[in-house]
């Protein structure tokens, strides 16, 4: 059950919702990270109960996994703060254990949203890194996001 909120503009989540986001400035790789996490949680094992499927953006998308006992959500529309409000009440009320967001350095870091009481113990930032133009930094620093991510998962 969603928790009562005083703040009209945090959504509601549950309280043992955890919550990684993968922060970075736009076009820092946070979308191709994420799907590569998807495409290596399929590769360990995982169930899609709500498969990939796009979202308005390039190369954004959602989806939920079960992975090792757990639901997994992934939310790749992290520019928009409304997005990501919307996401992080659905996917609690949807009952998963951990909503992965693609979040954006440059539009809402210091926001209310992200400083509320309620995502204080729950909300992990993992920093995102650009790798630059050549196409093998730009892998390196993707997985390196995966791998950080898949530690940070239950």
């Amino acid at each position: 059950m969603a928790k009562k909120n005083n703040n009209n503009f945090a959504p509601c989540i549950t309280s043992n919702m955890k919550i990684v986001a993968l922060r970075g400035d736009s076009n820092s790789g946070k979308t191709t990270s994420l799907n590569m996490l998807y495409a290596e949680l399929l590769n360990r094992g995982a169930k899609p109960i709500n498969p990939q499927h796009a979202l308005p953006g390039k190369n954004d998308f959602e989806c939920v996994v079960e992975y090792e006992g757990k639901r997994i959500a992934i939310f790749s529309l992290g520019d928009f703060i409304f997005a990501l409000g919307l996401a992080m009440g659905y996917y609690s009320a949807l009952g998963v254990d951990t909503l992965v967001i693609a979040d954006s350095n440059k539009k809402y870091a210091n926001n209310p949203l992200f400083k509320s009481r309620q995502f204080a113990s729950n909300y992990i930032v993992i920093p995102k890194v650009k790798g630059g133009k050549n196409p093998a930094q730009q892998q390196a620093a993707d997985q390196k996001a995966v791998q950080n991510i898949l530690v940070a998962l239950p």
